[in-house]
């Protein structure tokens, strides 16, 4: 039988530990061989939503013959009132990123049971499992994949932007009535009705900020008109929506009313600057200015702002680099931002783990992007003691083609490196050279075909610093930060050819 799928992610929001959990069981389409199956077209989520549910309705009612009713409001929505609404079960086709220009295809359903639902929960999570459907032919497979929900911001991945992988089917009379009243055309009128969609999910969770539009916002999903399902959701009831929330919000997040059906499903969205921030310094440098300054600077200012996001979160290690004890994070794999000064170019650098490790983000780090971004937005003045109080301007566009980020032959060292380790049997160069290439090999990057020791010195405290020049037999994207002080700047390398 299915458990339940435990609560994961690095910390509950205030909004998920204020009400009772719901449950969340999620299931695999699979073939009848318990292949995972090709994946039927998610661009058809009400038809296959309606053909689960009634199939699973059919298998609870064998158990339960006396539930009719409940079954009939609760689990297929016939008849049901307002009363009913918060009890209902809700099936999710949750579809899967797709390539370009590939079309999107379920690959799971959640089957998501309020605290309050009457019906049997052992026997809801029965009557779905090993079920099979003939067309299109596939079966349901219990999974644990804790990473697919959480894409959708579900066990505690919480979330303050969000965008509308499946649209919303937002009511009748709101798109059309009202488009002839103070609504001068449909969008207006589309984001009159998603207001009150969110009334009614949460009277308590007005937005910051919302749009509305025919054409998907990101490309895991296809343009709205693709989902329609006539009669009841017609292509003019349907809009893709991004919502910007005052606080963090807890998935799964459906709105609208095809919300039972697999419409209105929500996303958190990715940082648009994905994982890589740059500020130019307008004015207020001194001459007492040095890359570890400035990087040590721009990182204490950027904890401050951080921990303002989170409120009274503590603030996790993502960020930080320090346990919940408050030592120091030394395991190889550990991930945290980077803050880095390039002081030729009179530029401040703040990168992602995701960034610095040049891979994809994971599910379990939408949240920390997202405070991420909120907390590196605005920031326009930076206080670093005696290298002066500088003004700092966002560089919005561009940043890619920076010689720190595109992809080069050859780097060259602009800040120290210093190495993780300090063999004292070796000379400095020797010892700096075997130690970087440990690096390299440590964080996934392809050997140098050359590697030139520009500088090697002992400093104080038998401490080891060097520069290097390196020579790649193809071109290696961007940023190169290793080292001990990585994450505070050293050990940055720039792309020269």
């Amino acid at each position: 039988m299915n458990q339940r799928i435990p609560d994961q992610g690095p910390f509950a929001s205030a909004a998920a530990q204020a009400v009772p959990a719901a449950s969340h069981y999620l299931y695999e389409l699979s073939q009848a061989t318990g292949e995972p199956a090709a994946g039927p077209s998610a661009l058809h989520c009400v038809q296959l939503t309606e053909r689960l549910r009634d199939a699973a309705a059919a298998n609870y009612l064998q158990a339960h013959p006396e539930h009719a009713d409940l079954v009939e409001r609760l689990f297929v929505g016939r008849a049901a009132t307002a009363a009913d609404k918060p009890l209902r079960l809700r099936l999710v086709l949750l579809p899967c990123a797709r390539a370009a220009g590939a079309e999107l295809v379920a690959r799971h359903l959640l089957l998501h049971i309020p605290s309050a639902c009457p019906l049997q929960g052992a026997d809801l999570v029965r009557a779905f499992a090993g079920l099979t459907l003939q067309q299109p032919h596939c079966a349901l497979r219990p999974v644990a994949a804790i990473d697919v929900l959480q894409q959708y911001g579900i066990e505690h991945q919480a979330a303050w932007r969000w965008q509308s992988i499946t649209p919303l089917a937002l009511p009748a009379s709101d798109t059309a009535a009202e488009a002839d009243g103070p609504y001068a055309d449909a969008q207006s009128a589309a984001r009159y009705a998603l207001r009150q969609a969110l009334r009614q999910f949460d009277p308590d969770l007005p937005p910051a900020r919302l749009s509305v539009q025919r054409a998907a916002y990101t490309t895991a999903a296809a343009p709205s008109a693709h989902y329609a399902a006539p009669p009841r959701f017609a292509a003019a009831r349907l809009w893709h929506v991004e919502l910007e929330f005052t606080r963090p919000v807890p998935g799964p997040l459906l709105l609208g009313d095809g919300r039972y059906l697999g419409l209105g499903l929500m996303r958190p969205a990715l940082p648009q600057a994905q994982g890589a921030y740059a500020y130019a310094i307008a004015g207020g440098l001194t001459a007492a200015a040095s890359a570890a300054s400035l990087s040590h600077a721009l990182r204490r200012a950027l904890m401050a702002r951080v921990q303002q996001v989170l409120g009274a979160l503590p603030l996790p290690a993502w960020f930080s680099g320090h346990s919940a004890d408050g030592g120091v994070l030394r395991d190889a794999a550990h991930a945290h931002i980077a803050c880095a000064a390039d002081a030729a170019t009179g530029r401040l650098w703040i990168f992602s783990p995701h960034r610095l490790a040049q891979r994809a983000a994971g599910a379990h780090e939408l949240f920390y992007l997202q405070a991420l971004e909120r907390a590196a937005a605005g920031l326009t003045e930076l206080n670093a003691g005696r290298a002066g109080r500088l003004q700092l301007s966002a560089l919005q566009g561009g940043k890619e083609n920076d010689a720190l980020l595109a992809p080069a032959r050859v780097w060259e060292s602009i800040t120290d490196y210093r190495p993780a380790r300090h063999p004292h049997a070796m000379q400095a160069s020797a010892a700096l050279a075997q130690d970087l290439r440990q690096e390299l090999q440590r964080h996934g990057l392809p050997m140098p075909d050359r590697m030139e020791v520009l500088q090697a010195w002992q400093g104080p405290a038998a401490g080891l610093y060097g520069r290097f020049r390196l020579h790649f037999a193809c071109p290696v994207p961007g940023p190169l930060l290793l080292g001990r002080t990585r994450h505070k700047g050293g050990g940055l390398f720039r792309g020269v050819a």
